[in-house]
């Protein structure tokens, strides 16, 4: 059986490809699915043991699970055929789009128990350290990486994955679409610095924030979950509040130049 593992959000994924009996759809699938997570690709023999299994099964026989919404005109199909604790079966009729959302569900279910979570944010790296910046849409989450990208590499531009390890909180890319050009991503990661609430204004201004309850109340509608991690990601997110302290609003205007000049100031 071919195999792919990853190493996304520090935890090892292994992909089971099973032979098919439509090779024109598995082959197309395996290809695609290789090269959108070539960078988070490892050799599994040189880690520790897998933490969940994805295995991609022949759809040919496969009755699709569907439901449908009539009165709102939608229908809905499965992204995986079974569901098992640190294993989900899926098939080869998924499209890209679809399997990276399924790998986005797995990270989360795995970030619940890890004290971790996933946010809609951006972020750069500032002298090896990760800055996240997040806030309502239309805030500025790209728009503040891009400015800052000509001396500082932009890592994420959408959302973002927050995990506790070893009393340290750290950043990893995590395995979704670019929204704005491309990103060197890979499986690293990078100690967390600061977290920044942004707001476009026409001047720049950087303030620290330490009331705890306004924090979390900022960063809860910014928690990427489902029905089912909710509660746990949330959970998680109190934990990160309270022992983080590197906590800003953000005032900036669209000036490359003055929003480099700013972060080389505070950031050295």
């Amino acid at each position: 059986m071919e195999t792919l593992t990853l190493l996304t959000g520090g935890f090892l994924l292994k992909i089971e490809f099973t032979h098919s009996e439509v090779p024109q759809i598995s082959n197309s699938f395996k290809r695609q699915v290789k090269n959108h997570f070539r960078s988070f690709k490892v050799d599994s023999s040189q880690h520790r043991k897998i933490d969940f299994i994805i295995h991609v099964h022949d759809a040919s026989h496969t009755v699709y699970s569907q439901r449908k919404n009539l009165e709102e005109g939608r229908e809905f199909i499965s992204l995986f055929l079974e569901r098992k604790k640190g294993r989900i079966i899926t098939n080869y009729h998924l499209s890209l789009s679809q399997f990276i959302h399924l790998v986005s569900f797995v990270v989360i279910q795995l970030l619940q128990d890890h004290k971790g979570f996933m946010l809609h944010g951006s972020a750069s790296n500032i002298f090896g350290k990760a800055h996240v910046y997040t806030g309502i849409s239309g805030a500025g989450k790209s728009t503040a990486v891009l400015l800052l990208e000509r001396k500082f590499p932009r890592l994420e531009d959408d959302r973002v994955i927050i995990k506790e390890e070893k009393d340290e909180y750290m950043f990893y890319h995590t395995p979704m679409v670019v929204k704005t050009g491309t990103l060197r991503r890979n499986y690293k990661g990078y100690p967390l610095a600061a977290v920044y609430f942004l707001s476009k204004t026409p001047y720049f201004k950087m303030n620290t924030l330490s009331k705890k309850d306004e924090i979390l109340r900022l960063l809860l509608s910014q928690v990427v979950a489902d029905a089912d991690t909710y509660k746990k990601s949330i959970e998680n997110l109190h934990r990160f509040v309270s022992k983080f302290n590197g906590f800003y609003s953000l005032s900036f205007r669209k000036d490359a130049r003055g929003m480099v000049s700013l972060f080389s100031r505070v950031s050295s």
